[in-house]
């Protein structure tokens, strides 16, 4: 295993805050909003959106962002039935790999039947992105316990494309 990595983990555990570690412990976790968001290391939410803080997101991370595996459908169930969340990002980025695979044709394995649930009718790589990711919020918007919640105006839910080369998030949709 890497070093790095587990020295990196020694840091944060010397410098983490026991006080609310112990309470996360105890008393459960409250999180802020619920994310939705590519598994690529160029985009690591927690940073992004300045929420270092154990404790302030659910994030559920896959490639392409895509809300179709019963494991992501089922955390989101869990993170809006359960932890109420108030709100669920999902975030989508520039120059996805997952959404370029899906335009290049790739169909083998299990990123194949991952990739399926990619529905673009762009050819060009950053129009895809976003329609991929309107086209994952409408997968959140047919989960029941989302819709009855949206309904009730307990939760809103966002699309979301953050920019690799900048950094910055922008909304291009809200429910």
């Amino acid at each position: 295993m890497n070093k790095d990595l587990l020295n990196g983990n020694k840091v944060f555990a010397k410098k983490a805050d026991k006080q609310l570690l112990k309470e996360l412990s105890e008393k459960g976790q409250k999180p802020i909003a619920t994310v939705v968001a590519c598994s690529d290391s160029r985009v690591p939410v927690e940073i992004i959106l300045n929420q270092l803080e154990p404790g302030k997101l659910f994030v559920i991370r896959v490639a392409g962002n895509i809300v179709a595996d019963p494991s992501v459908v089922g955390s989101i169930e869990y993170a809006v039935q359960h932890l109420k969340t108030p709100y669920i990002l999902v975030i989508g980025h520039t120059k996805c790999g997952a959404v370029k695979a899906r335009l290049e044709g790739v169909s083998e394995g299990e990123i194949g039947k991952l990739l399926r649930h990619v529905k673009v009718e762009s050819k060009e790589l950053s129009e895809a992105v976003v329609e991929n990711i309107n086209r994952q919020v409408k997968n959140v918007l047919e989960i029941s316990s989302v819709k009855e919640r949206l309904n009730k105006g307990e939760l809103e839910i966002y699309g979301m494309l953050y920019d690799l080369s900048t950094g910055e998030i922008s909304i291009l949709s809200q429910s």
